[in-house]
Order: C-alpha cells, then structure tokens, then sequence
C-alpha cells in the first residue's frame, strides 16, 4: 500500500493508480522521437510542447483530482495534438500538507506493517 507523496513525482504516480505516469512516460518518448524526426527532416531547431494540467475539487475530506495532458509537435505537415481522457482521482491531504492514496485517520488495512520484533520460539 503507498503511502503518502512526499515527491511531485510520487504524486504523479499515485494518480489514476500509476496509469497517469506511464501515459505520460510515453508522451514524452513520442515527444523525443517526434523532435529528432523533425529535427533530421528540416536540419533545423524544432520544439515541442507537453502540457500537464492538474484540476482539483474538494469534497469533504476527499480530494478529487483530474488530470489532462496534451501534446503538441512542431512540424505543420506532422502537427498532432493528442488529448487525454479526464480521469479522476482521490487523494486524502495529511496533516503536513501531503496527498496520501488512504484516508490518514484509517490505519493500514493491507500491506507490510511493523509489529515488533518477537523472540523466536522453538515449537
């Protein structure tokens, strides 16, 4: 079970459970492999642009969070602009300003937790 974010990019990851980093991942390869096409093919400077755009709404305690990329390339003739669905996602804040996947006042259903150290027992 992850816990809370304490990275831009453990944030990223936690939304819409990983999909969102690994679409993202992806544009931005489209985008490398997109400028170095553009870039052989007019023996000149070309640019791209990969926009993130993070919507947020608060219900009660819940954070829902909508997240929308875009990608756009540089040559006319090539030009695409690809948007994703919106997708949602719930985040709980943390009392140090942090989005968390669980609720914080709900302790760890699943996943690896200390319970101390236990001496061995022969049985």
């Amino acid at each position: 079970m992850p816990g809370a974010a304490s990275t831009f990019g453990q944030f990223i990851a936690l939304l819409e459970e990983g999909r969102l980093y690994i679409d993202l991942l992806s544009e931005l390869r489209s985008v490398i492999v997109g400028l170095r096409d553009a870039a052989e093919a007019s023996n000149g400077k070309v640019q791209a642009t990969l926009n993130l755009k993070l919507d947020f709404v608060m219900e009660s305690e819940v954070f829902l969070i909508s997240a929308m990329s875009t990608t756009k390339f540089p040559d006319s003739k090539r030009a695409r602009s690809h948007a994703r669905l919106r997708a949602r996602s719930h985040a709980w804040a943390t009392d140090d300003g942090r989005f968390s996947p669980n609720p914080p006042n709900q302790g760890a259903l699943f996943g690896v937790r200390d319970v101390g150290a236990r001496p061995y027992r022969n049985a």
